[in-house]
Parts: C-alpha cells; structure tokens; sequence
C-alpha cells in the first residue's frame, strides 16, 4: 500500500496489522505544501501504482492529482482519500464542461473519508460524489511533548481561538468585549482581522503547533467559532483541547456536531450569535465546577476515540474490508450507539 502524504519526511515503509489482515505501508511524502507542488509532485511520483493494491492520499490537490494519473495510466489499483478540507480555492470554475471533467477525475476515488457527517452531503454536492463512496472518521491526534509552554502564566482568565479556516473572528472579539479576559487569537495572516479589535483581544500570527498547544493549555476555555457550515473546521484543535483537559465552547455547526456534546464536553452557542457566545464565556467563568466537568468528560471522550491509534485502527479495517470485497462499514457504529446517548441526554 502506497501513502501519500502532503508534509515533509523521509520515505519509510511500516507494517500495520488489525485482527483481520496485516498491511506493508510505504510512506511517500511529497515535501510541499503549495497547491502548484502538490499536484505536479503527485503526478510525477517515480512509483509504478500497479504495484500497489491500494494508494492513499490525504489532501484535496493530492486527490485529484492521484485520481488524474491513475486515469490516464490506466491503472486499478484502489484509491483512498483521507479528508478533503480546503482552505484554498476548490477546483470549480463555474464553466460546466471544465467542472464535469474535473469532478469526473475526483469521482475515481473508491474511497473518501470525511472528518464529519455534515462532510459527506457537502463534497457529495461538490464534485458529484456517490454517498456510498463516503465514510465517516473521526480526528485523531497524539499529544506531542510541550517544552516551550510561552502562554504559561499569562492570565488567570485567558480565552483562546485558534485556526485560519473559516473562524469568526469578529463575534470572538465582540463577545469578549469588556470581559475581565485575556483573549487570545492565533491565526494566519491571510485572514482578515478587524481593524478595531477590543483592548483585551490579543493577536497572533502563524504560530507553530507548540505554541498553540501552550495557549490552548493555559486557556480557561477554548473556543471553536466558525462562520458558516460549508466547510469543516476546527477539528486539530478540538481534539488537542480535550485531550489538554479545558472545556470548549463551539459554534453550535453540523461540521463540529460529531466532536461536541452540549453540556457534556462542551458548551454551545448559535453561529454568529455574539450574546450566546458571551453568555456562554460568563456561564464558564463563573461555574468552575461546570468547566471542570466539561474538561473531563472531553478528556474521556478523547481517549477513546480520538487518538491516533483509535483512528488509524478503524481506518486500515475499513480499507481491508475494500480491498477484501466485504461490506464497508460507513460509520463506527460502536461510537454511533455512544454519539446518539450524548445527543439524546438532556443537558441540564
């Protein structure tokens, strides 16, 4: 099995077994993160795909670069995708022969997983995707080691919100308006950021993962606000947050619905809503016990599900189940049976 990964590293090949089958996994990293890069080093990779049962891609341009050389190389060799958030421009361009072609080439994945349920309507829309092409998994993330913790001690009530895809910046500013808080923003300077950010908002631009793991440690509460529902967000920093054991509150939003359950791991507040938010933040602050319970139970449900093994287990059974001809499960149905008991639970 050839992976195909977007980040830099060196090529290695690991063993991975499930109780079904044990799988020879090449890791082949394209080293870039530019959208030019990606699809021409995919394009090019000096790797005869007819050797492998399956290849594995884990970005969007990477996808569709794959999907474009096995057409044209004819080969069949399976093809796994592994999330297909975007960022950046999606590739439409609103002319219908171009589109159809280029949907056509995504349609030659036999396999997409999505990191929310919300996910599989939205790209299923996207590129014309049949829905039985898609599955459902979850985020995982091992906690690296923090030895550079900058945010320690830098105020007793400091809020966070970090991300540069889809976040709401300006209800977070508002919300925190007058607040006796540190708020601290982290976020890429391709965002826009308002021009007249209360006195209490503190901003910061590109950090590395460490430094974000220190604010989100030091944090009274992380917070998940995203603008809308078109796209999925917030996933690495919910996962880190819980495993971190600091309550959250999130944008009550259909991409963020399979992480958070209000009033057991987190407290939710209407999309754009800038009184819910602020209610919320007021809720957290003057509840301590409620936080702490929210930070545990996010702590538990992380442990469970969200760690990178929890996750790559449920990944390689379901692309054995593929490439063994069984039926592929769509959604774990043993954290379904748990997500519908969350859901079902009165909230106070």
């Amino acid at each position: 099995m050839l992976n195909v990964t977007v980040a830099g590293g060196s090529q290695k090949t690991r063993i991975f077994k499930t109780p079904q089958a044990t799988f020879e996994i090449h890791d082949h990293p394209l080293g870039t993160e530019k959208t030019l890069g990606i699809i021409l080093r995919a394009l090019l990779i000096r790797r005869r795909l007819k050797n492998y049962d399956a290849v594995i891609t884990s970005e969007y341009f990477a996808c569709f670069a794959m999907n474009l050389r096995l057409i044209l190389t004819q080969c069949g060799s399976r093809h796994v995708t592994i999330g297909l958030n975007q960022s950046r421009k999606i590739l439409k361009t609103g002319l219908s022969l171009i589109d159809a072609a280029t949907d056509h080439v995504f349609r030659r994945s036999d396999l997409f997983f999505v990191h929310s349920l919300h996910e599989i309507s939205l790209f299923r829309k996207l590129h014309r995707i049949a829905s039985d092409k898609f599955c459902f998994l979850l985020w995982g993330f091992d906690l690296p080691e923090i030895r550079n913790d900058r945010f320690a001690g830098q105020s007793e009530n400091m809020l966070c919100m970090i991300g540069r895809n889809n976040r709401d910046i300006e209800t977070f500013a508002r919300a925190v308006d007058g607040l006796k808080v540190a708020a601290i923003l982290i976020t890429s300077r391709h965002n826009a950021i308002p021009a007249d950010l209360p006195a209490n908002v503190q901003v910061h631009m590109d950090l590395s993962m460490e430094d974000c793991l220190s604010c989100i440690k030091n944090a009274r509460a992380n917070l998940i606000l995203v603008k809308d529902d078109r796209r999925g967000a917030g996933h690495i920093t919910a996962v880190a947050a819980m495993m971190l054991s600091v309550p959250q509150i999130v944008s009550d939003a259909r991409v963020l619905n399979d992480y958070f359950f209000d009033g057991y791991n987190c407290i939710r507040a209407a999309m754009g809503d800038v009184a819910s938010v602020r209610l919320a933040i007021e809720e957290l602050l003057a509840n301590s016990s409620l936080g702490d319970s929210l930070a545990e139970n996010g702590r538990d449900y992380a442990s469970r599900w969200l760690t990178h093994r929890a996750v790559e287990n449920r990944t390689y059974a379901v692309i054995g189940d593929l490439l063994a001809g069984r039926a592929v499960s769509h959604i774990d149905s043993s954290w379904e049976d748990e997500a519908i008991r969350f859901r079902t639970a009165a909230r106070r």
